[in-house]
């Protein structure tokens, strides 16, 4: 987390909740933390809220007695971006292939544009 002076006691209460995690569920959640603040473009604010949405479904789900597996799936990088960005992190996927795609496309058709223009010009 980001050192502000407002943050004293967001952090301890985060510390606190973080204590009462059993192992497996720690070891995720200190994964998943790294993975949130070193990939996220969350401001402080964003990045807070999420990380004590995943304590409170850890806790949740601790107290339930469900596998962590069960609630993070198999694919815990997935599970983050889920968390960060809700189902908008796949459209976001989705619309970076197409600009590649088509950036590749116009590549293409300006060189072919060039090309052309040069057999023009030696007949």
């Amino acid at each position: 987390m980001e050192n502000n002076k407002d943050e004293g006691p967001i952090f301890d209460k985060y510390k606190n909740y973080v204590d009462k995690l059993a192992n497996e569920y720690k070891t995720t959640f200190e994964k998943v933390g790294i993975y949130i603040n070193g990939t996220s473009r969350l401001n402080t604010s964003e990045k807070n809220g999420c990380i004590f949405e995943i304590i409170d479904t850890f806790l949740a789900g601790q107290e339930e007695g469900k596998p962590l597996k069960e609630i993070t799936g198999v694919d815990l990088k997935k599970y983050c971006d889920s968390m960060i960005y809700g189902e908008g992190i796949y459209i976001y996927k989705a619309s970076r292939g197409c600009s590649v795609f088509l950036g590749a496309l116009f590549y293409v058709a300006y060189m072919h544009f060039f090309v052309s223009l040069i057999m023009i010009r030696l007949n």
